[in-house]
């Protein structure tokens, strides 16, 4: 057996084992996708996906891991991290330790490594192989009372002004947001950096999403930034006409939270969504969310909203984590 790199010209086998073990239509098996995602501008062997493969003594592929290299702000510092994101095991083969394997293997790839929003049942694995765990904050604002998903009180409404000050949506990203990151960094001591090339590559680069970027502007300079994604509620059935606006990204000084958290959430109710929603770790923004009338989502009856949309699942409510592993 043998884990390595994915060549590149072994796509025809990874995209058949995608197909196999995931669906036909899965977007594993979209090589404008994995190409983008998989061979992301950080990556040092233009050979290779970084994506990790299991091999069989003949050469077949029987797991696989999806991650990629992306720059972090390490207490000053700029390092790779990895970003892991899909384990799977050939459907017979699995329980027998492999996903182990590969997970090890994935940690020792960067200095720093990072899985977010993963499940509860695939904790234990993670905590075996000894990785921190935070629980995800889950943040909602809720404009529309009643609709095909829920009937809940709407959110206040607390609209927060600053003179002069202007929230301006984006199509990408210069050299204004490297100012601003090089400054508001301070604040955020470990995490992706929001550089220009990575947001671009993230966000206004992305073949397949769309997402709507903003960013705050006072004082003749960028403030803050915010990228959000709009997602359509559906079941079995087909759509329920509920829209969310989901938070993917938001970095801002602390005296531009509030503005900034009401501003998107005035952008929702112009848009007509049904309601906002914010998944953080850590408490940078919570007093910035609080004011412009985010209500905390763990908690009382927003508890029940589910968190999977597309198609919706009541199964799943909570349960979202962050987690971490580092060799410092």
């Amino acid at each position: 057996m043998e884990i390595r790199k994915i060549k590149k010209s072994e796509w025809e086998k990874l995209q058949a084992f995608n197909a196999a073990e995931y669906k036909a239509d899965h977007i594993l098996t979209n090589k404008v996708y994995y190409d983008w995602q998989f061979d992301a501008p950080w990556n040092s062997d233009k050979e290779t996906y970084e994506t990790l493969g299991m091999f069989d003594s003949k050469g077949n592929l029987i797991g696989t891991f999806g991650l990629f290299s992306t720059p972090h702000n390490h207490r000053g510092t700029m390092i790779l991290g990895t970003q892991l994101c899909n384990l799977i095991v050939k459907k017979e083969l699995r329980a027998l330790g492999y996903g182990y394997l590969l997970l090890d293997k994935a940690s020792t790839v960067n200095k720093i490594t990072i899985d977010h929003t993963i499940n509860d049942s695939a904790w234990p694995m993670f905590e075996k192989s000894g990785w921190q765990k935070e629980n995800l904050k889950r943040w909602i604002h809720i404009i529309k009372p009643d609709n095909d998903l829920y009937s809940l009180s709407a959110s206040a409404i607390k609209p927060i002004m600053k003179n002069g000050w202007h929230f301006d949506q984006v199509s990408q990203f210069g050299e204004e947001m490297d100012e601003f990151w090089n400054r508001a960094k301070k604040r955020y001591p470990i995490t992706l950096e929001r550089t220009a090339e990575y947001l671009n590559w993230r966000f206004a680069k992305n073949p397949l999403v769309k997402y709507l970027m903003f960013v705050v502007k006072g004082e003749e300079k960028i403030r803050g930034l915010v990228v959000a994604r709009s997602e359509s509620v559906k079941n079995e059935k087909g759509p329920l006409g509920v829209k969310v606006l989901r938070i993917i990204d938001l970095i801002v000084d602390e005296d531009a939270e509030g503005f900034a958290c009401s501003r998107i959430a005035e952008c929702a109710r112009e848009n007509n969504f049904d309601f906002v929603e914010y998944f953080s770790s850590g408490a940078f923004h919570d007093q910035g969310l609080e004011a412009a009338g985010f209500e905390n989502g763990n908690k009382g009856i927003f508890a029940r909203l589910p968190i999977l949309f597309n198609p919706v699942s009541f199964k799943r409510t909570s349960g979202l984590i962050s987690l971490t592993k580092s060799l410092f």
